[in-house]
């Protein structure tokens, strides 16, 4: 039964009976009755959950708010849906905490559907890179392709005549069942016009079944494709009008939350004007500091990390994520998108009434980058970073002889990042971080650091953010472990995570 989404409904009339025979097969639909309610029949239900809170909550017809409250461990942020009759008997502070969806519940048929197709709890989806995309043979102009960063093609697009100038070699099926959201990273000049095709075809069958044509700004917002029954697959290709340059990156697709979230329900995208962008996801906790900003390392997945890490604790925590290229690009990108990074901390910090003294950033690896990174423009409590990176330039750059080949999708980065590929591009980008760092005041922040001894990606990280923390009257806390960059993970991160609690403990007086 875990395996199966767990709806729990609270009101006065089961809505049980309403379930098709294939919702049933995907929900298990518990119902508590007001009416009888008790606190021993509330704490019994409670034990039916035992791994965290339940994939979904719905109050339908009536609302106890003390049952509500005995029940908020069990109630996860963005999960909770109301019958709008309801918001003005909630209390303001659960509202805060849970970040509620007040609808009207009068179609019970189309609510449950919404829990059946959205309220899943993996998180999931895949990436097409620039290796999968063909180039219409008749195209006669220049074909360039820069790694994983993107497809460059330039010439005169009139010729093909509506047929698809690219098209993508593999198709994408409906895991589960679950609707699919796309996402693709594009460029183009002025005289360019495009537009993205999907087609949709039948389970089992290779003819085509349904044809979707989008807008440039459907392809900046992202495409929602919903699952029918009888779709098996999604192909994807590009039809392209005028002339100029085009420059196709990264086509992503993960799992449709039916715009309740990316990733995670209450997960959102944040983009620059050339459609690069970060996902992050909010949660209040208790509403009691610190906050805790987590950016996730370098991965291939469609996800954030650490979300129970991070929920365990009862505190505040943001969840970053960049999902860039093969695995993400750091979290630096134009002024824009960095600026709405900051105003998504900004945000939070100002949705809690939480200081800069209340804020944590924290990450490992890459997500180390972003949290030294980012140091100087929000000056926090604290910055935990386990496997410090500072000098990117030099993990690429080490790429070639020190650690060959094992971290080839360095260079899409560098390329992507500053437009080269040679040494001088890989110390643009030390000086950028360091650029950034140095003008930071760190007198109120303390700097927790992890490090490998045998480190083979930023050999001189922690000599050199200890050197540049020398004048700026800071606390730095460190360890070294013996191993490489990639070994030895539990030790570092039973040595992070152990800090994280220790700063909530010692700090904030958090048990």
């Amino acid at each position: 039964m875990e395996n199966k989404i767990q709806i729990l409904q609270i009101g006065l009339e089961d809505w049980t009976p309403f379930l098709t025979d294939l919702q049933k097969e995907k929900l298990e639909w518990i119902y508590l009755d007001l009416e009888s309610a008790t606190t021993d029949s509330v704490k019994r239900i409670m034990t039916l959950r035992k791994r965290g809170a339940f994939s979904g909550v719905l109050c339908t017809d009536a609302l106890n708010n003390q049952i509500l409250e005995l029940l908020e461990l069990k109630i996860e942020a963005y999960s909770l849906i109301l019958d709008e009759r309801l918001e003005k008997v909630m209390t303001a502070e659960m509202k805060k905490k849970k970040l509620p969806l007040f609808m009207n519940l009068s179609n019970k048929q189309k609510i449950i559907e919404i829990f059946t197709s959205s309220f899943f709890e993996w998180q999931g989806g895949s990436t097409l890179h620039t290796n999968t995309i063909m180039v219409h043979p008749q195209f006669k102009g220049e074909k360039t392709l820069f790694g994983e960063s993107f497809l460059r093609l330039d010439g005169d697009y009139q010729s093909l005549k509506n047929a698809a100038l690219l098209t993508w070699q593999m198709n994408m099926g409906f895991m589960n069942q679950i609707g699919r959201k796309i996402y693709l990273q594009i460029e183009h000049e002025e005289g360019v016009r495009i537009h993205f095709v999907v087609d949709i075809l039948q389970r089992g069958n290779s003819d085509r079944i349904d044809r979707r044509v989008y807008d440039e700004k459907a392809i900046s917002e992202g495409i929602d494709i919903q699952y029918e029954n009888g779709f098996g697959s999604l192909g994807f290709s590009l039809i392209a009008e005028g002339e100029g340059r085009i420059e196709v990156g990264i086509l992503h697709i993960q799992d449709s939350r039916n715009g309740l979230g990316d990733y995670l329900l209450g997960g959102k995208r944040i983009k620059d004007k050339h459609n690069q962008d970060l996902y992050y996801y909010f949660n209040p906790g208790d509403l009691k500091p610190p906050l805790t900003v987590y950016f996730s390392g370098f991965h291939s997945g469609k996800s954030f990390e650490a979300f129970y890490r991070m929920k365990k604790s009862g505190a505040p925590f943001l969840l970053i994520t960049d999902s860039r290229l093969a695995g993400g690009a750091f979290y630096i990108g134009s002024p824009e998108l960095e600026g709405k990074m900051v105003q998504v901390v900004e945000n939070s910090l100002s949705y809690l009434g939480f200081t800069h003294k209340e804020l944590i950033l924290s990450g490992l690896s890459m997500g180390s980058y972003g949290a030294l990174y980012y140091a100087q423009t929000l000056t926090p409590h604290a910055v935990l970073a386990g496997k410090a990176i500072a000098n990117l330039g030099d993990v690429i750059q080490n790429d070639r002889l020190i650690r060959p080949g094992g971290f080839a999708a360095g260079l899409d980065i560098q390329y992507s990042l500053t437009g080269g590929l040679s040494e001088k591009e890989s110390q643009q980008l030390n000086e950028r971080f360091w650029t950034v760092f140095d003008r930071g005041s760190y007198e109120q922040t303390t700097f927790v650091i992890a490090h490998m001894l045998n480190e083979d990606y930023d050999i001189n990280a922690y000599r050199d953010i200890r050197e540049h923390l020398i004048s700026k009257n800071s606390r730095l806390i460190s360890k070294g472990i013996v191993g490489r960059h990639g070994d030895n993970n539990r030790a570092i991160n039973d040595w992070f995570f152990g800090q994280h609690q220790r700063i909530l403990r010692e700090d904030f007086e958090r048990e």
